[in-house]
């Protein structure tokens, strides 16, 4: 089974760290593993470079994504897609967690694509952590501006 554990990055962090996402995974990674005053220290500067997620901005989106979409629907709160296309089965689920979202996935990668375009489509600064292969991404990519120097 995949896990990611997704954020909403302030957007001047998002900018700033563009092409150093490593930096956000590590962060994150040290909240995981610290205690005491170093867990709170860390958990601090998670709050200043993330945005919380409005549940109920979230539920009314995926609500209405998942409407009328074969495969997909919301059981307490958590939101499923499942999938069986020419014998390739996908499954994911989507929920909301304080501070982030957590998705776990098995089989294909259609049914986590999907949630990730959709989330993609609602606002460019989610930043993805695959849990079980130590990375992280943008679920959309950051476009720079490029200046031309003369």
């Amino acid at each position: 089974m995949r896990t990611y554990i997704i954020y909403l990055i302030e957007n001047q962090f998002a900018n700033h760290f563009y092409g150093r996402e490593y930096m956000f995974y590590n962060l994150f990674q040290d909240f995981e593993e610290a205690e005491g005053d170093d867990k709170r220290i860390l958990r601090r500067q998670i709050m200043c470079v993330t945005k919380r997620i409005p549940a109920n901005l979230f539920n009314s989106y995926m609500n209405e994504k998942i409407k009328s979409k074969q495969g997909c629907f919301e059981e307490n709160g958590v939101y499923y897609i499942r999938k069986n296309r020419n014998g390739a089965f996908s499954e994911a689920s989507l929920g909301y967690r304080n501070h982030s979202l957590i998705l776990h996935a098995s089989g294909s990668y259609e049914s986590e694509t999907i949630f990730f375009e959709w989330l993609r489509q609602w606002n460019p600064y989610f930043l993805a952590l695959d849990t079980g292969e130590g990375r992280c991404a943008w679920l959309r990519p950051i476009k720079q501006p490029k200046f031309i120097l003369s």
